[in-house]
């Protein structure tokens, strides 16, 4: 019987270097480099029979926006419900934190899991709070994903545009009772 297990801590480096490698191959990923992805602590993995099957990273981009920054499943274990997980869990985490939640996709099945959940969809990037804006500028502005751009850009030609997802924290409403 197929044991998965999710666990939140950080990737192992010879996982981030599997999820590196891997993140070349995908045209919905810009890419992190081994070390980064190492030191993002804020990580939700899925183990299937103790073997690495995906990961989903969060990061806090400013004081009160936060970013569902990367999730991938390796190829083997999708269709299993793993990166739903993945999402909810990360997603979920960010609620209990009162915060507001960005992600940028072009990958159809995250993208419906982001509509899946009621957030807003902006097709450019000056239409995004500052916060999110000044967090994609810096992210951009190194010479490793300034060059997988440009690699993505010819070897995967074609392909949907991006798409950026804003959740706005709002207070639950509660609902005053009249009591008879």
């Amino acid at each position: 019987m197929t044991q998965v297990v999710f666990t939140h801590r950080a990737l192992h480096k010879k996982e981030a270097s599997l999820v590196s490698k891997k993140l070349r191959e995908t045209p919905y990923i810009t890419g992190y480099m081994p070390d980064e992805l190492v030191c993002l602590d804020n990580s939700n993995i899925a183990e299937v029979d103790g073997r690495f099957a995906g990961v989903c990273i969060t990061k806090d981009i400013s004081s009160r926006w936060s970013e569902i920054a990367m999730m991938y499943v390796l190829p083997e274990f999708r269709n299993q419900g793993i990166g739903t997980t993945l999402f909810d869990q990360a997603f979920q985490s960010i609620r209990y934190k009162k915060r507001h939640l960005y992600c940028v996709s072009r990958n159809k099945s995250v993208i419906k899991l982001l509509h899946s959940q009621g957030f807003v969809f902006r097709s450019r990037i000056w239409q995004l709070p500052l916060p999110v804006i000044l967090h994609i500028i810096r992210f951009s502005l190194n010479f490793y994903r300034v060059k997988e751009f440009v690699r993505k850009l010819f070897a995967f030609q074609k392909q949907d545009p991006f798409v950026y997802a804003l959740l706005p924290y709002s207070k639950p409403v509660v609902r005053e009772t009249a009591d008879r």
